[in-house]
């Protein structure tokens, strides 16, 4: 992404004798004059870009104010580019974008575990759906298994009944005695 270092919240100068890292404030990414007790060349806090030597390597070109102008309006491609906020130092400015990338991720963790609990409650809908039509198939199976066991009891019934029917509604004949027998003289 082309970007330009003077729009960057990780821009630096050194300051004082302890060269110290400081944000560059509003005024010297304007005007390119840094306070008297900062070292002109800019640099940025994480090196992504190597702007000392690039500062150095103008030497040539006007004032050091003009340098320092010259160093961070350069469009450059730069993947760590975070926005300038004034009166924020480098350190908060990758602070405020740690939490923004937290907030990101946690944002779509959340996203991708409520998508996730939307597809387990359709699955269980839908094994709901099914086991109630299992149930349902075979309440009709077992409807039409004992319709079929009824008519066929009732047909073996009526054939039973209808065979048997003189046996049991005529009057047992009673058992012949017989006469005795004389013997034979």
């Amino acid at each position: 992404m082309s970007v330009r270092c003077g729009k960057c919240g990780l821009l630096c100068v050194r300051e004082g004798s302890d060269r110290k890292i400081r944000e560059a404030d509003v005024d010297t990414r304007t005007k390119g004059a840094s306070p008297r007790d900062c070292s002109p060349p800019p640099f940025c806090s994480i090196g992504a870009s190597d702007l000392q030597v690039e500062h150095d390597s103008h030497r040539e070109q006007g004032t050091e104010a003009a340098r320092f102008l010259l160093v961070i309006n350069r469009d450059r491609e730069c993947d760590q580019f975070l926005a300038y906020r004034p009166n924020f130092s480098p350190k908060e400015h990758l602070e405020m974008d740690h939490r923004e990338q937290l907030r990101i991720r946690e944002d779509e963790r959340d996203r991708k575990q409520k998508e996730w609990q939307e597809q387990q409650e359709q699955k269980e809908r839908e094994r709901a759906t099914e086991s109630k039509n299992s149930d349902r198939r075979w309440q009709v199976k077992l409807a039409l298994f004992s319709t079929f066991l009824a008519i066929l009891t009732g047909i073996i019934s009526g054939v039973a009944v209808s065979k048997f029917k003189d046996a049991f509604t005529t009057a047992p004949t009673p058992p012949t005695i017989a006469a005795p027998q004389t013997p034979p003289k």
